[in-house]
């Protein structure tokens, strides 16, 4: 006898919190989130400077009794450092956030302003797709491209590995 497995979770970030959803009802999740430059233990510089790749890699996969458990989605979060101008009225947030999950040869974009535009280039600078977001979200379309793609939202730049 073969158990249905839970419906994978799909993983989007808005107001500095990250959204598990699964359509399996009464689904919980489980989640591990890495970054490339957390350390465990102590760690040591001889220059005094470390840098920060500012990117976690999230992985959740969903349980339900009754159910096997769903397959894993995975997502990285980008953080970007934001600019100060001492003359603004009020002072812009210094970080933004975005998170970019695959599913196919769709990329949704995460973290960004109602409106906001964003754009996926292949490496040759041909724009594959445009798309305004809504709810905090942009779904983009990679064409097929394989390799590396750029995603460009606002004032900020990612390299991306699409397979």
């Amino acid at each position: 006898m073969t158990i249905e497995k839970c419906a994978t979770p799909e993983i989007s970030y808005r107001d500095k919190q990250l959204t598990f959803t699964s359509a399996t009802e009464g689904a919980q999740y489980h989640y591990t989130i890495t970054a490339a430059d957390a350390t465990s233990a102590e760690a040591y510089t001889e220059t005094g400077t470390v840098t920060l790749a500012a990117a976690y890699g999230i992985s959740v996969y969903a349980s339900a009794e009754g159910y096997a458990n769903s397959d894993a989605a995975t997502a990285t979060l980008y953080f970007f450092d934001g600019s100060f101008d001492a003359t603004a009225i009020a002072a812009p947030e210094a970080r933004r956030a975005m998170l970019v999950t695959a599913d196919g040869r769709t990329l949704t974009v995460s973290g960004l302003a109602d409106g906001e535009t964003a754009t996926l280039y292949s490496l040759q600078g041909t724009a594959l797709d445009t798309a305004r977001a809504a709810a905090g979200q942009a779904r983009l379309d990679t064409r097929g491209e394989k390799g590396v793609v750029i995603l460009k939202a606002g004032a900020d730049t990612i390299k991306l590995s699409v397979k």
